[in-house]
C-alpha cells in the first residue's frame, strides 16, 4: 500500500518536477519587456530618492493598469539580501505560486487522496508550458502568477472556515492579490458572492465593506494608460468582439478557441444551474474569480484585436479552468 501510494504521488508529482527543471535550465538573467522598467527602473529610483514618501509612492506607483507592489517589495528584499537583482531568481521565485497552487488543490482534495493517480491529468494541465511567455519573463511571473495564488488563497481562507484568523487572513491575502496585479480585486467580487450564496450575510458585509476600500485605494489617482483601447469605446462599439474575444481567451490552449471557450463556459453555467458552489465552495469560487478576471482582460484588451485573446501570457488562466473543470 505504502510503495502504491508513494507512486501515484510521485506520477503526479512528476508533471511538477518536469516543470521546473525546464525552467531552471532555460531562464536567464535577463530582462525582458515591462522588467526594465519595473525591475530595474523602478530599483535604480527607489535608491536613488531620499524622500521615504517617495519610495512609498514608488513602491505603489501605477505601471499600465496595474499596481505591482508585491512584485516591488519582492525586488527590493532580493536586492537588500543579495545586493543584486537576479532576474533568473525571480523567475523562478515566481513560477513558485503554480506548485502553491497545485498545493492548495491538493488541501482541497485532500479526503480523495486513496485516488492519487486521477489528479494526474490536473497535474499536467496546470504545469504545462503553453503560457511560456509569463513563465520566463521576470516581472510577468511574479505579477501574473502570484496573483492568481494570493486570490486562490484568499478564496480558501474565507470560504474554508469561519474562524476570524482565517477571515483575517483571507483579508490580507486578497489585498496582496490586488496590489499583486490588479485582476486581484475580483477576487473581492468572487468572496462576496460566495458568502451571498451561502447567507453569510455579516460576513459578506464586512468582505464588502473591504472590498470597496481596497477598490477606493487602488483606483485612488488612476491613469487611463496612454495607447490602451478606451473601454468605452469598446463597448459602445456595439460588436461581437469582447464576446468573442471571452470564449477565445477561454479556449486559447486548444484548437478552435472560440468553440472550446463557448464549451468551457457552457460547463461552468451548469456546475452554477447544479448548484456545485454547496459541494465544493472553494473550487467554485476559484472558477467564478477566473471567468470574472477572463471576462474584465476581454472589455479591457479586446480594443487590441482578437489576436491579443491568444497571447500566451494570458494562458495560464484557461489552464486552471480547465484543470479545475476537470477536477
Amino acid at each position: 500500500m505504502l510503495k502504491r501510494d508513494a507512486a501515484f504521488i510521485g506520477a503526479i508529482a512528476a508533471p511538477a518536477v518536469f516543470f521546473f527543471y525546464v525552467i531552471s535550465s532555460v531562464a536567464v538573467n535577463i530582462p525582458i519587456g515591462d522588467g526594465f522598467d519595473t525591475v530595474l527602473g523602478f530599483l535604480n529610483s527607489f535608491i536613488s530618492t531620499g524622500d521615504t514618501l517617495e519610495k512609498a509612492r514608488l513602491v505603489f506607483e501605477q505601471h499600465n493598469e496595474h499596481r505591482l507592489a508585491f512584485n516591488r517589495l519582492v525586488t527590493l528584499i532580493q536586492y537588500y539580501l543579495a545586493g543584486e537583482a537576479d532576474l533568473r531568481a525571480l523567475i523562478i521565485f515566481g513560477n513558485l505560486s503554480v506548485a502553491g497552487i497545485a498545493v492548495l488543490l491538493i488541501l482541497i482534495f485532500r479526503e480523495r487522496l486513496e485516488r492519487a493517480l486521477y489528479l494526474l491529468p490536473a497535474s499536467l494541465i496546470i504545469f504545462n508550458f503553453q503560457y511560456y511567455e509569463t513563465i520566463n519573463w521576470a516581472m510577468a511571473s511574479v505579477s501574473n502568477l502570484y496573483v492568481l495564488f494570493f486570490a486562490f488563497l484568499s478564496l480558501y481562507l474565507l470560504l474554508a472556515r469561519a474562524s476570524f484568523a482565517s477571515f483575517a487572513g483571507a483579508i490580507v491575502c486578497y489585498a496582496a492579490a490586488a496590489f499583486s496585479q490588479g485582476g486581484g480585486l475580483f477576487a473581492g467580487l468572487a468572496g462576496l458572492a460566495m458568502l451571498a450564496l451561502s447567507s453569510e450575510y455579516k460576513r459578506a458585509v464586512v468582505w464588502g465593506l473591504f472590498t470597496l476600500i481596497l477598490f477606493a485605494l487602488y483606483f485612488y489617482g488612476y491613469r487611463s494608460p496612454e495607447g490602451h483601447p478606451s473601454v468605452f469605446a469598446v463597448l459602445s462599439a456595439r460588436t461581437l468582439l469582447p464576446i468573442r474575444f471571452f470564449f477565445s481567451f477561454l479556449g486559447s490552449l486548444l484548437p478552435m478557441p472560440e468553440l472550446f471557450g463557448l464549451i468551457s463556459f457552457g460547463f461552468f453555467i451548469y456546475l452554477t444551474i447544479r448548484r456545485y458552489y454547496r459541494e465544493n465552495r472553494a473550487v467554485y469560487a476559484f472558477l467564478l474569480f477566473l471567468f470574472i478576471t477572463a471576462a474584465v482582460t476581454s472589455v479591457t484588451r479586446s480594443g487590441f484585436g482578437l489576436d491579443q485573446s491568444l497571447a500566451s501570457r494570458y494562458r495560464v488562466v484557461p489552464a486552471l479552468i480547465f484543470g479545475l473543470h476537470y477536477l
